[in-house]
Protein backbone atom coordinates (compact mmCIF):
# COMPACT_ATOMS: atom_id res chain seq x y z
CA UNK A 1 0.00 0.00 0.00
CA UNK A 2 1.50 3.34 -1.20
CA UNK A 3 -0.06 6.62 0.69
CA UNK A 4 2.71 8.32 0.73
CA UNK A 5 5.11 10.13 -1.71
CA UNK A 6 8.24 9.31 -0.81
CA UNK A 7 11.78 8.17 -2.19
CA UNK A 8 13.16 4.80 -1.82
CA UNK A 9 15.35 5.93 1.04
CA UNK A 10 12.61 6.76 3.52
CA UNK A 11 13.56 10.49 3.91
CA UNK A 12 10.38 12.65 3.05
CA UNK A 13 10.55 15.58 0.51
CA UNK A 14 10.75 18.42 3.16
CA UNK A 15 14.09 16.33 4.42
CA UNK A 16 15.54 16.40 1.15
CA UNK A 17 17.64 19.08 -0.35
CA UNK A 18 15.66 20.49 -3.45
CA UNK A 19 16.88 19.67 -6.82
CA UNK A 20 18.14 22.29 -8.74
CA UNK A 21 15.34 23.43 -11.64
CA UNK A 22 16.16 22.30 -14.93
CA UNK A 23 15.89 25.01 -17.94
CA UNK A 24 16.08 24.74 -21.54
CA UNK A 25 17.29 26.96 -23.44
CA UNK A 26 16.34 26.74 -27.60
CA UNK A 27 18.77 29.23 -29.97
CA UNK A 28 19.73 28.49 -33.11
CA UNK A 29 22.75 31.18 -32.07
CA UNK A 30 25.06 30.22 -29.44
CA UNK A 31 26.22 33.45 -28.11
CA UNK A 32 22.28 33.88 -26.88
CA UNK A 33 22.64 30.74 -25.20
CA UNK A 34 25.89 31.39 -23.76
CA UNK A 35 23.92 34.97 -22.51
CA UNK A 36 20.69 33.27 -21.05
CA UNK A 37 23.18 30.65 -19.49
CA UNK A 38 25.19 33.51 -17.80
CA UNK A 39 22.12 35.10 -16.68
CA UNK A 40 20.45 32.24 -15.21
CA UNK A 41 23.11 30.22 -14.23
CA UNK A 42 24.28 32.22 -10.69
CA UNK A 43 20.77 31.67 -9.66
CA UNK A 44 21.42 27.98 -9.24
CA UNK A 45 19.37 26.67 -12.45
CA UNK A 46 20.51 23.99 -14.11
CA UNK A 47 21.15 24.18 -17.87
CA UNK A 48 20.52 22.40 -21.28
CA UNK A 49 20.78 23.75 -24.59
CA UNK A 50 19.43 22.57 -28.03
CA UNK A 51 20.12 24.36 -30.98
CA UNK A 52 17.04 23.55 -33.26
CA UNK A 53 13.42 22.63 -33.08
CA UNK A 54 13.78 18.95 -33.37
CA UNK A 55 16.78 18.39 -30.91
CA UNK A 56 14.68 20.63 -28.14
CA UNK A 57 11.64 17.98 -28.96
CA UNK A 58 14.03 15.29 -28.08
CA UNK A 59 16.28 16.69 -25.25
CA UNK A 60 12.47 17.80 -23.82
CA UNK A 61 11.24 14.32 -23.54
CA UNK A 62 14.12 13.19 -22.41
CA UNK A 63 15.21 15.64 -19.97
CA UNK A 64 11.32 16.69 -18.65
CA UNK A 65 12.93 20.49 -18.11
CA UNK A 66 10.81 22.52 -15.25
CA UNK A 67 11.09 25.24 -18.03
CA UNK A 68 11.84 25.93 -21.77
CA UNK A 69 12.73 29.34 -23.00
CA UNK A 70 12.75 29.14 -26.71
CA UNK A 71 13.65 31.07 -29.77
CA UNK A 72 10.90 32.23 -32.22
CA UNK A 73 13.28 32.57 -35.18
CA UNK A 74 15.10 29.35 -36.04
CA UNK A 75 15.58 27.55 -39.27
CA UNK A 76 13.51 23.87 -40.39
CA UNK A 77 11.51 24.55 -37.45
CA UNK A 78 10.68 27.45 -36.31
CA UNK A 79 9.38 27.78 -32.44
CA UNK A 80 5.82 28.71 -33.04
CA UNK A 81 6.11 24.87 -34.72
CA UNK A 82 8.12 23.87 -31.83
CA UNK A 83 5.93 25.15 -29.02
CA UNK A 84 3.21 23.94 -30.75
CA UNK A 85 4.55 20.73 -30.75
CA UNK A 86 5.35 20.99 -27.12
CA UNK A 87 1.80 21.52 -26.09
CA UNK A 88 0.61 18.53 -28.07
CA UNK A 89 2.46 16.05 -26.77
CA UNK A 90 1.51 14.68 -22.98
CA UNK A 91 4.87 14.25 -21.77
CA UNK A 92 5.84 18.22 -22.30
CA UNK A 93 2.47 19.86 -22.34
CA UNK A 94 2.75 21.10 -18.55
CA UNK A 95 6.67 22.30 -19.31
CA UNK A 96 5.85 26.14 -19.27
CA UNK A 97 7.34 28.03 -22.09
CA UNK A 98 8.48 31.68 -22.32
CA UNK A 99 9.58 32.82 -25.70
CA UNK A 100 12.65 34.81 -26.13
CA UNK A 101 12.91 36.99 -29.32
CA UNK A 102 13.73 39.57 -31.41
CA UNK A 103 10.90 40.02 -32.95
CA UNK A 104 8.17 42.64 -31.10
CA UNK A 105 4.84 42.81 -33.20
CA UNK A 106 1.59 42.35 -32.02
CA UNK A 107 0.72 39.44 -34.27
CA UNK A 108 3.78 37.40 -33.37
CA UNK A 109 3.20 37.72 -29.37
CA UNK A 110 -0.54 36.24 -30.15
CA UNK A 111 0.96 33.51 -32.04
CA UNK A 112 3.02 32.24 -30.12
CA UNK A 113 0.65 32.35 -26.77
CA UNK A 114 -1.95 30.92 -29.20
CA UNK A 115 0.68 28.18 -29.54
CA UNK A 116 0.99 27.37 -25.64
CA UNK A 117 3.79 29.38 -24.36
CA UNK A 118 2.63 31.74 -21.04
CA UNK A 119 5.43 34.32 -21.50
CA UNK A 120 7.21 36.59 -24.14
CA UNK A 121 10.25 38.51 -23.79
CA UNK A 122 12.08 40.46 -26.57
CA UNK A 123 15.83 40.68 -27.06
CA UNK A 124 17.38 42.45 -26.29
CA UNK A 125 16.78 40.92 -22.13
CA UNK A 126 16.06 42.50 -19.20
CA UNK A 127 17.77 40.71 -16.53
CA UNK A 128 16.22 41.24 -14.13
CA UNK A 129 12.54 40.59 -15.99
CA UNK A 130 13.91 37.11 -16.81
CA UNK A 131 14.85 36.72 -13.60
CA UNK A 132 10.90 37.43 -12.21
CA UNK A 133 9.36 35.78 -15.06
CA UNK A 134 11.30 32.09 -14.35
CA UNK A 135 10.83 32.30 -10.81
CA UNK A 136 7.33 33.07 -11.64
CA UNK A 137 6.63 29.86 -13.88
CA UNK A 138 8.76 27.44 -12.24
CA UNK A 139 6.79 28.48 -8.91
CA UNK A 140 3.80 27.61 -11.18
CA UNK A 141 4.99 24.62 -12.21
CA UNK A 142 6.20 23.40 -8.93
CA UNK A 143 2.63 23.76 -7.51
CA UNK A 144 0.91 21.96 -10.71
CA UNK A 145 3.28 19.37 -9.95
CA UNK A 146 2.25 18.86 -6.30
CA UNK A 147 -1.29 18.98 -6.61
CA UNK A 148 -0.73 16.22 -9.81
CA UNK A 149 1.30 14.62 -7.42
CA UNK A 150 -1.41 14.49 -4.69
CA UNK A 151 -3.92 13.77 -6.49
CA UNK A 152 -2.55 10.20 -7.79
CA UNK A 153 -2.01 9.83 -4.16
CA UNK A 154 -5.50 10.33 -3.92
CA UNK A 155 -6.14 8.48 -6.96
CA UNK A 156 -4.21 4.98 -5.43
CA UNK A 157 -6.34 6.00 -2.24
CA UNK A 158 -9.80 5.90 -3.27
CA UNK A 159 -9.24 3.12 -5.51
CA UNK A 160 -7.53 1.14 -2.30
CA UNK A 161 -10.55 1.49 -0.25
CA UNK A 162 -12.84 0.79 -2.79
CA UNK A 163 -10.75 -2.47 -3.17
CA UNK A 164 -11.35 -3.23 0.68
CA UNK A 165 -15.15 -2.10 0.51
CA UNK A 166 -15.58 -4.52 -2.54
CA UNK A 167 -13.36 -7.57 -0.38
CA UNK A 168 -15.78 -6.86 2.77
CA UNK A 169 -19.09 -6.96 0.85
CA UNK A 170 -17.90 -9.95 -1.04
CA UNK A 171 -17.02 -11.22 2.57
Amino acid sequence: MILKDEPASGLSAVHRAPRPKRILVVDDEARNIRLLESLLHPEGYEIDSAISGREALELAVSLTPDLILLDLMMPEMDGFEVAGKLKSMPETKAIPIIIVTSLDDRSSRLAALNMGAEEFLTKPIDQAELWVRVRNLLRLKEYADLLAREARVLEARVLERSQQLTTSYRD
